[in-house]
């Protein structure tokens, strides 16, 4: 809901107050505490915008995280990207740093390692959050960068060889093909996204091609 005026948040109010109802018809538990409220908009507002749970005053949030992908007020993802790159750096390190568990020096087995703990906190819901600007592509590549430059044997590379050579590609590649995969799902139907909603007007559709 678009709100330009303090009628609208009392409809959003009254839309809290349905949903607090409705759980309490149904004996549902609401978790109070993980309740939060976040405003998307670049500009400063007016008027007051606050909002009650039961008499409870709901938390006034600038990022939210939700299944798992953290986005802000103006609907940007740096903090998510920066999460996620911080995560899997440590994690690539413990894997490189011979953990108990884990003493291989192999490439290969090493290389595996990292397609299985660490790649998938690179990817998830990567159709979600893709970064746009070359600051935050690199940056997440520079997480496999590094993991494979620190590869015994493997310094004296340049990156794409060190790729080739273990057989995986760049992440923005695979970050392509998954946003490929979701416009085919959305283009036949598959997902419950609205072709019309996804797609600019003037769009068409020839041989199962989007073309604009």
């Amino acid at each position: 809901m678009e709100i330009d005026d303090t009628s609208q948040v009392v409809k959003v109010q009254d839309s809290i107050n349905c949903i607090v109802n409705w759980a309490e018809t149904w004996e549902l538990k609401l978790s109070y505490n993980k309740c939060q409220h976040m405003r998307v908009s670049l500009h400063k507002t007016n008027f007051p915008s606050t909002y009650s749970l039961c008499g409870d005053l709901l938390p006034s949030v600038v990022e939210s995280r939700d299944l798992g992908v953290t986005v802000d007020c103006s609907l940007s993802f740096t903090g998510h990207i920066c999460n996620i790159v911080a995560k899997s750096k440590q994690r690539s390190s413990q894997i490189l740093g011979g953990l108990r568990f884990f003493v291989s020096k192999d490439p290969e087995v090493l290389t595996r390692a990292f397609v299985v703990y660490v790649r998938p906190i690179l990817q998830y819901s990567s159709s979600v959050w893709s970064p746009s600007t070359v600051t935050y592509i690199k940056k997440i590549e520079s997480v496999q960068r590094s993991f494979t430059k620190r590869l015994p044997g493997f310094h004296k590379y340049s990156y794409q060889t060190r790729l080739k050579i273990v057989g995986v590609e760049r992440l923005e590649i695979r970050r392509l093909y998954a946003d490929l995969t979701v416009c085919y799902k959305i283009v036949h139907r598959l997902v419950n996204v609205p072709f019309d909603q996804f797609l600019p007007s003037h769009a068409i559709a020839w041989n199962g091609i989007a073309v604009v």
